[in-house]
């Protein structure tokens, strides 16, 4: 059992409040970005939801989740948010990310149609975060493979039938 299992089991801070200050929540914000603790998935310490409309907002490492656990504990839950940021909780500064050219998938539950992607993830390459596809291929040969796409999620939103083009670009 790791130390944020104990801590899990001894005082989950699911329903924490906290104030989104990330420079995802800047590019891309959700109502009032004020978001609540919620559940973690998989390697995930805990998730972070909207508190307004319920989006999922992001994950929080286990570094934040130990540190919010223990604030909790030690002074009882806040009226007003903690703000987080994208490597600082409050006044803590959490230890720099290790970036070790790695990322992870999970198979899409999600799918619509069948030209959806059968895999999403994320991934950090050289310091930089992107979000991952991947699509199950079959080859000639009959054999399968996965194709991959990678999105900066620093990247701005295109906007449906956005083109960068305009009439007055020279050629």
């Amino acid at each position: 059992m790791t130390a944020t299992d104990n801590l899990r089991l001894l005082f989950p801070p699911v329903g924490l409040r906290l104030k989104l200050d990330r420079t995802i929540d800047r590019l891309r914000p959700c109502c009032d970005n004020i978001a609540t603790v919620d559940h973690g998935r998989a390697h995930h310490a805990a998730g972070l939801r909207c508190s307004k409309c319920g989006r999922h907002r992001g994950w929080l490492p286990h570094q934040g989740f130990e540190f919010l656990t223990n604030l909790a504990q030690r002074f009882g839950a806040r009226a007003e948010p903690i703000i987080l940021r994208d490597q600082q909780i409050g006044d803590h500064i959490m230890a720099d990310k290790k970036f070790d050219n790695s990322g992870v998938i999970f198979r899409n539950e999600d799918k619509s149609k069948d030209t959806d992607r059968d895999y999403r993830g994320s991934a950090t390459i050289d310091g930089r975060e992107f979000w991952v596809s991947g699509w199950v291929r079959e080859a000639k040969n009959g054999s399968k493979f996965l194709k991959f796409s990678f999105k900066p999620k620093d990247a701005p939103k295109e906007k449906a039938g956005s083109t960068p083009f305009s009439d007055e670009t020279p050629f």
